[in-house]
C-alpha cells in the first residue's frame, strides 16, 4: 500500500501531520522498516497506520505489539521504581 496525502486526509490526519508528511515524503511512501523509521525522526505520528491495517492482518499485528508491549512494561516498571529512589533521595537532599 503507497500512503499519499489523499489517504492522509481520507483517514482524519491533522494537517500538521499532512504537512509534515508532504515535506518528508513528497511523492508519498510504502510502509517499509526504512520508510517508518525515517518518519519517526522527522516526529511523524505513525500510529494513524492502525486504521488502515488489513483485515486479514490485524489479528497478527495486535497479538505483536501486545507481546512488545508486556516485555516493555516488564522492564519499565523497575526502572521507574530505580529511578523514582534516586530522584526522591535527590530531592530530600536538596531541601536538607
Amino acid at each position: 500500500m503507497k500512503i499519499t496525502k489523499e489517504l492522509l486526509i481520507k483517514n482524519d490526519a491533522c494537517r500538521e501531520q499532512v504537512d509534515l508528511f508532504c515535506s518528508v515524503f513528497p511523492n508519498g511512501t510504502r510502509v517499509t522498516l526504512a520508510t517508518l523509521q525515517k518518519a519517526r525522526k522527522n516526529n511523524l505520528d505513525i500510529f494513524w497506520l492502525e486504521k488502515v491495517i488489513p483485515d486479514s492482518a490485524w489479528a497478527k499485528y495486535n497479538e505483536v505489539c501486545n507481546s512488545a508491549w508486556a516485555k516493555y512494561n516488564e522492564v519499565r516498571d523497575p526502572a521507574l521504581a530505580k529511578y523514582n529512589e534516586v530522584s526522591d533521595s535527590a530531592l530530600v537532599k536538596a531541601f536538607s
